[in-house]
């Protein structure tokens, strides 16, 4: 399954712990911001 977080870099770096300590995580991409000058970033998750 794949998971995107979408929030401040403080909320998605938090929930992607969260997530880590309940499903085996296969792999986290690097947080992506958003255009133009939006403080919002993205993370990309899969977990199995």
């Amino acid at each position: 399954m794949k998971i995107r977080l979408h929030g401040t870099l403080d909320e998605v770096m938090e929930a992607t712990e969260k997530i880590k300590s309940m499903f085996k995580v296969v792999s986290v991409s690097s947080p992506y911001k958003d255009r133009g000058e939006s403080e919002l970033y993205r993370i990309y998750i899969e977990v199995r």
